[in-house]
Formats: structure tokens, sequence, C-alpha cells
């Protein structure tokens, strides 16, 4: 599958959720799911490509390890 294509079949399933067939559907989402992965990996570049949050994506949270308002240590866990 094409970039164009499958941004129109996800676009497509975006309107019309119920009406697009499977078949267009999987391999467009697994071209997006590469592309995501490709766009994480270029940002680890000391320059990169993309470095802008795309339209509609959220910054990352960390919700587990040190920092994180979710991780607690072993003694903070025994304080309790």
């Amino acid at each position: 599958m094409n970039i164009p294509k499958a941004i129109e079949n996800l676009e497509e399933f975006m309107v019309f959720p119920h009406a697009v067939y499977t078949g267009k559907l999987l391999p467009a989402a697994q071209l997006g799911i590469e592309a995501l992965k490709r766009v994480k990996s270029d940002r680890t570049l000391p320059y990169p490509v993309i470095s802008d949050l795309l339209p509609g994506e959220t910054e990352e949270e960390e919700i587990s390890g040190a920092g994180s308002p979710h991780y607690q240590t072993r003694d903070e866990l025994e304080k309790r």
C-alpha cells in the first residue's frame, strides 16, 4: 500500500468507521505504525527532521520510573 492510499483509507475510516473494509484498514494502519516508529526513531537523532509534535499528538507521559508521580520507592511504600 502506498502512503496516499493509506491516508485516504484512514481518513475514510475516521469519517465512516463501520463502512471501511478491514482489508483496506489493516494495511493502512500497519503503514501508519511503521511511519510513527520512524518518526520516533528520527527524534533521537542529533538533528531530527521532525521534532515538533504531530497534529493531535500529546507529550509522552512517564507512568513509571523515578520522578514520576506514579512511581514510589520501596521506602515510600513502607512509610504508608
